[in-house]
């Protein structure tokens, strides 16, 4: 029974289109993506019951029992889309949506810095489907865009004056916004916030998400000089979970931890606590690249696709177009790199002391077309950087068919260049 009423609309067609997607197109797509539990009409009114989606705060005065006296009351009627999920009940419900009207008589409340949640979610449905991630890829991923961390930050309420809390990020550029929705999918906790003008971040902080970072990297470790730093925020965590980092002792234990982890202590800790001394920092055996979802990860966080056109007197149009394909990592990760050579059968490293970064490269084309390409293609890129790599198979394409060597072809491929590289790489060294 839900109308749009034209005359309503009719000045404003942008208005009318907002609201079908909203109030039907919407909740359409959220039921078809398996996060809704209960169809629930309370007085002619439509109610998605989810388990996922925070939509409506559950701390005003509408509680999770009154709600479940309001399903069992005569003037509702309930409809199970998931009939066959027993433990899939109201006492797991999470939140209630309600497509633009208030939820029991209240509004719906935001959680969000930036705008409503239910933008987010609005913009989630027009730029995504939810869409599986596959676990080796999220800890390539990690190994390029995520870090572990203890922060220690001032505060009056504790006795050393510093709150600790372990963090979990992974950073990425803001056009990155529904890759850290998926993330965020898999691990199932966590929030998106803004991170500077160009950047968004995936955290997890409390104790309970932490744990599912936990369980997925002690299944699917890290392979880079990045598993000591996780290793050692484990170690932290558990001080913190026993409730030793408020003493003391357990204070310059988790600052010596912190003093190894990443890039060690700021010169205030370094001023105010002189006699701290880093923990022996854990060795990181070589572990060969089981799975080529992690190189898929890896790559879409530190890859990049490189297309350049130089001049040549070899050719009739004076041009000679190269494709470059290179991954970089900080300088302690040259043996992975090397293993990346090994494990895809082309390639070879640049090492930049200055940079402290080394550089995975391919630029034999048979490599690119016959090997990188193929495994591009199995084992997908995902985000923003996936744009890139589609144009760098555009030009693979039309350099196999010999149009390179064209000025019709060439054409193509200065056009297919310029809209290449609008999302910016940021460097970490």
């Amino acid at each position: 029974n839900l109308k749009c009423k034209r005359a309503k609309f009719r000045g404003s067609p942008k208005a009318l289109v907002t609201k079908v997607i909203r109030e039907i197109l919407l909740p359409a797509w959220v039921i078809t993506q398996g996060m809704v539990t209960s169809l629930v009409f309370i007085y002619e009114k439509l109610l998605l019951v989810a388990d996922m989606w925070v939509i409506a705060d559950l701390s005003h005065p509408y509680s999770k029992a009154e709600c479940k006296q309001a399903i069992k009351n005569k003037d509702v009627k309930e409809q199970r889309v998931d009939g066959s999920s027993n433990s899939r009940n109201l006492d797991f419900v999470r939140c209630t949506l309600v497509a633009g009207k208030p939820v029991l008589g209240r509004k719906i409340h935001s959680h969000s810095d930036n705008s409503i949640i239910a933008n987010n979610m609005f913009k989630r449905f027009m730029h995504t489907t939810r869409s599986y991630l596959d676990p080796w890829f999220v800890t390539g991923l990690t190994e390029a865009e995520g870090s572990f961390t203890l922060g220690f930050f001032k505060s009056d309420n504790y006795k050393m004056g510093y709150q600790i809390q372990a963090i979990f990020k992974i950073t990425l550029h803001k056009k990155d916004y529904d890759l850290l929705c998926q993330i965020q999918d898999y691990f199932g906790t966590g929030k998106i916030t803004k991170h500077g003008e160009t950047t968004l971040q995936y955290t997890v902080k409390s104790l309970k998400g932490l744990e599912s970072i936990i369980s997925h990297f002690d299944k699917y470790p890290l392979l880079s000089q990045k598993w000591a730093d996780y290793k050692l925020f484990k170690d932290g965590i558990l001080l913190i979970k026993n409730k030793e980092h408020l003493s003391k002792e357990g204070f310059i234990k988790t600052l010596s931890i912190k003093a190894t982890m990443n890039l060690g202590l700021s010169d205030e800790f370094k001023l105010s606590f002189p006699d701290i001394k880093p923990v022996s920092r854990p060795l990181v055996s070589n572990k060969d690249i089981i799975d080529p979802n992690w190189i898929a990860g890896l790559a879409s966080g530190d890859g990049c696709f490189h297309i350049s056109i130089r001049n040549s007197s070899t050719t009739k149009t004076g041009k000679a177009v190269v494709l470059k394909f290179h991954i970089v990592q900080h300088s302690r990760d040259f043996e992975l790199m090397e293993m990346l050579i090994s494990t895809l059968g082309c390639g070879r490293i640049e090492l930049l002391l200055k940079q402290s970064a080394v550089y995975y490269v391919v630029v034999k084309f048979q490599d690119i077309f016959e090997k990188l390409i193929p495994l591009f293609e199995e084992y997908p890129i995902k985000g923003i950087k996936a744009l890139d790599y589609q144009d760098f198979k555009k030009v693979a394409n039309l350099m196999y068919n010999k149009e390179h060597l064209t000025e019709e072809g060439l054409s193509k491929i200065k056009l297919i260049k310029s809209n290449m590289g609008a999302l910016l790489l940021f460097r970490k060294f």
